[in-house]
């Protein structure tokens, strides 16, 4: 078991005093599921028990943890400036990884490039292995000034990364294991990514359940990266909750925008101690408060995710949902445009390539209920002193 001090926690406390921006966009990559899976598979389910009573030293850092992360950032987590007029008039590329996360990642990235007089062309996939790589192979062809994207499958694109290299064209990516030969700027590796989300989920639960939850982690088996966010959860949920149960439900791709809330109702009948369902992608709470009333289990159930977006907050703020941990798309995609103008000045960019911060937000401290918001309040303000355009 790991300690509140190790690596993975000290990351979390690094990224909770506001050292950099992002959010964590789930990688796109795997073969779907039957559509015959069932609602919960028995193999994913491991009861979890701590030896970390309420009060001890583990369950009072947690909840100190966490009451941390319900404070907005304030720095975006770059303070050194370009230094050097920014060239304008280039013409970038941004290909969407095929979830609703990646296209607001898109516009978000598309308003920091106009910062600097830059265009940006949107290509949109379905996710799937051979659209994305069809994708990457245009934009190789095409060869413009600068590629972004985020939570790529490093190995649909290797060709494709050594062509670009191969005509100077710098690739700047969010949210994937390394920086690999091609890739010229790296925003936030996708394994500290995923952790940094299922950390602060957790961190909430431990502390608002008083260590006594019982949890049901719902997750994408078809996404390895979630694999990271589970750690991430269960490093601090293990070292803060003393006897609480825990258990992982898979969803197959196939039940996206069908019968995800129907699924986890009928594992919730079927675990009737749960009382805490914690989404690694929170796309997925979507209708599941209505379904959960519809059932009867929303007085005994409730609803934390990661990877939040307007939908849930309005769920929040309508106390059908307990808490969430936003994307940071502001910050997270600007960073990618400080690095890209650092590229084409000839400096390093590895100045951008930061570990974001998290921020839980609840009914007490959302700072919008209907729209995405950036998580540091004057992010604009903070880029454009970088570029030399304040």
């Amino acid at each position: 078991m790991k300690t509140i001090t190790d690596g993975s926690v000290r990351t979390l406390l690094r990224t909770a005093l506001v050292v950099g921006a992002g959010a964590l966009i789930v990688g796109c990559g795997g073969d779907d599921d039957n559509d015959g899976a069932p609602a919960a598979k028995a193999g994913d389910v491991a009861a979890q028990t701590t030896d970390a009573p309420a009060g001890s030293a583990g369950f009072d850092e947690v909840k100190q943890l966490s009451a941390e992360l319900m404070e907005r950032p304030t720095s975006i987590g770059v303070t050194e400036p370009v230094g050097q007029e920014i060239p304008s008039g280039k013409n970038l590329v941004w290909i969407s990884c095929g979830v609703p996360a990646c296209q607001t990642l898109g516009e978000t990235f598309t308003e920091g490039a106009k910062e600097l007089g830059w265009t940006v062309k949107v290509i949109n996939t379905d996710g799937t292995p051979e659209k994305i790589k069809a994708a990457w192979t245009q934009v190789a062809r095409d060869a413009p000034d600068a590629v972004a994207s985020s939570g790529v499958d490093l190995s649909l694109i290797g060709a494709q990364l050594k062509q670009l290299k191969d005509a100077d064209v710098p690739v700047a990516l969010f949210a994937v294991p390394e920086k690999a030969d091609g890739v010229t700027v790296l925003v936030g590796d996708a394994k500290g990514e995923a952790e940094a989300f299922g950390e602060p989920m957790a961190a909430f639960i431990v502390s608002d359940s008083g260590g006594k939850a019982d949890t049901m982690l719902v997750s994408l088996p078809n996404f390895p990266i979630l694999n990271d966010l589970e750690q991430g959860f269960k490093d601090v949920y293990e070292q803060g909750c003393a006897d609480c149960g825990y258990e992982r439900m898979d969803l197959p791709l196939s039940s996206l925008g069908k019968d995800v809330p129907a699924r986890i109702v009928s594992a919730l009948r079927a675990k009737p101690d749960v009382s805490y369902v914690a989404m690694a992608v929170d796309d997925l709470t979507a209708g599941l408060p209505a379904a959960l009333r519809a059932a009867g289990l929303a007085d005994r159930v409730k609803i934390v995710g990661a990877t939040s977006g307007p939908t849930n907050y309005q769920y929040i703020t309508a106390d059908q949902q307990a808490a969430g941990v936003p994307n940071a798309f502001y910050e997270d995609t600007w960073l990618m445009v400080d690095g890209l103008a650092r590229v084409f000045v000839g400096e390093d960019p590895s100045v951008s390539e930061i570990t974001p911060p998290r921020m839980i937000v609840t009914k007490d401290n959302l700072p919008s209920t209907d729209a995405v918001f950036p998580l540091v309040e004057d992010y604009r303000a903070q880029f454009l002193k970088l570029w030399g355009k304040n």
